[in-house]
């Protein structure tokens, strides 16, 4: 099993490496389970940022 993170709009876990997509924002990269959440966390990053997700290397931003 690969490394895990978690999908910052749904909150699924997700394997990095199976992940649909990634997206990087200030300095950290989320990973998605899905293209449809892909693309609402593109739209708008800082909505589920400041919901207090983290980013790959642990950060809150």
């Amino acid at each position: 099993m690969g490394e895990k993170g978690k999908d910052p709009v749904c909150g699924r876990e997700v394997d990095k490496e199976g992940a649909i997509g990634s997206s990087e924002y200030r300095g950290n990269i989320f990973y998605f389970c899905s293209l449809g959440c892909k693309i609402e966390f593109d739209r708008a990053p800082a909505e589920y940022i400041c919901q207090g997700k983290e980013g790959e290397n642990g950060n809150y931003v």
